[in-house]
């Protein structure tokens, strides 16, 4: 499953939870606050990170916008 790393206090990781949520799109959301571990695993630098079931990598929330848009086209 797709994964999105972000944080409560991160403006841009809401704007893409809120957009991926109109279009449907499902996804796994980790807090990075309260799921530290997975994101060390994931090696997170940046906020939100989106991390593909085919392992691509997007970061920042236009990047992750302009993905999902692509696939529901």
């Amino acid at each position: 499953m797709t994964k999105i790393f972000g944080a409560a206090w991160c403006g841009n990781c809401s704007t893409a939870k809120k957009a991926l949520d109109t279009i449907g799109f499902v996804y796994e959301y980790v807090d990075i606050d309260t799921d530290m571990d997975q994101a060390q695993a994931n090696n997170i630098r940046s906020l939100p990170t989106m991390i593909t079931e085919a392992g691509d990598r997007l970061i920042g929330s236009a990047k992750i916008i302009e993905f999902v848009n692509s696939q529901s086209n």
